[in-house]
């Protein structure tokens, strides 16, 4: 059996989890891949019992994917890793945690995936949907890439607004001016969507909500909800001599310019992300939240 690490070295500074991981995974006889840049980082006890791959090389053939962070470096792990098809447990060091399965002290979990005994009752497969997104300038595409949370539309100045037409499967449904929108999963609908005021949407169903930020005089201001198969086409028109950016899960962006049409679409992959517990989706929200609010409020 083959495990990839993905590992976020800025959660753990000395790679004191992942050295942990490591040897609990060598014990299981499974082969254990980790990204060459790690290879100075991590203990010489430990170099010669991985295996060291770039990313780049990355196959199918890996069984499955650790990822060592927060929901952040999940966001990251899963645009390499849906295109192979590899299933990824999440062992949460960031601050909420929300899409990863276990946390840093519960490591011993995956034991359930090394005991074929185990594995089909107590290992379970959430397939969440993604987004591909393109942009097209003058007919030709100069930026596509996918997402599991979120695109984002949004102003690149403070103080003025940017106009955007909506059009829903070849059709104008709205004109926006606004701060910026956001598309989102139901996996990214209890991020940035919610705090923005977006609608909560459970991950078994699949489809795409629009969330308009902050717009000015329109009866359109609610979220909507369109149907998976939905194609959105937003048209950025630069009215205001302003700036927009368009940006995939808080990562890779571009700047828009005038006349812009950003396609937004079902992605063609999933994200699979692995489950070793029977947790019910609201009440691991509320969980999740209110162990974030209660850390705020000891902050202060």
């Amino acid at each position: 059996m083959k495990i990839y690490l993905f590992i976020n070295d800025i959660k753990d500074t000395d790679l004191s989890v992942t050295g942990k991981i490591i040897d609990y995974l060598l014990s299981y006889d499974v082969e254990v891949l980790v990204d060459d840049f790690f290879y100075e980082k991590l203990d010489k006890n430990i170099q010669n019992k991985v295996c060291f791959i770039n990313k780049n090389e990355l196959s199918s053939d890996i069984d499955y994917a650790i990822v060592i962070g927060g929901d952040g470096t999940i966001l990251r792990a899963s645009k390499v890793l849906c295109k192979l098809d590899v299933p990824i447990v999440g062992i949460n060091l960031g601050k909420v945690g929300y899409m990863a399965e276990l946390e840093v002290d519960e490591y011993e979990i995956l034991s359930s995936l090394f005991c074929k005994e185990k594995t089909n009752d107590a290992v379970k497969t959430d397939s969440r949907m993604m987004l591909s997104c393109n942009v097209l300038r003058n007919g030709k595409i100069v930026f596509s890439g996918e997402c599991l949370n979120e695109a984002v539309i949004a102003k690149g100045d403070i103080s003025r607004m940017i106009d955007l037409a909506l059009e829903v499967d070849g059709e104008v449904l709205a004109e926006y001016q606004c701060d910026g929108i956001i598309a989102a999963t139901p996996t990214g609908s209890t991020a940035y969507s919610m705090s923005a005021g977006g609608a909560i949407i459970d991950p078994k169903i699949e489809c795409i909500s629009m969330l308009p930020l902050s717009p000015y005089l329109s009866i359109n201001s609610s979220p909507i909800i369109f149907s998976k198969d939905t194609k959105l086409e937003f048209v950025y028109r630069c009215v205001r001599h302003n700036s927009a950016y368009l940006s995939l899960d808080g990562g890779e962006s571009i700047k828009l310019s005038d006349g812009d049409r950003v396609i937004i679409t079902e992605s063609p992959y999933i994200t699979k992300l692995l489950r070793f517990k029977k947790t019910d989706f609201y009440k691991l929200l509320n969980a999740k939240l209110a162990n974030r609010i209660s850390e705020l409020a000891q902050r202060a």
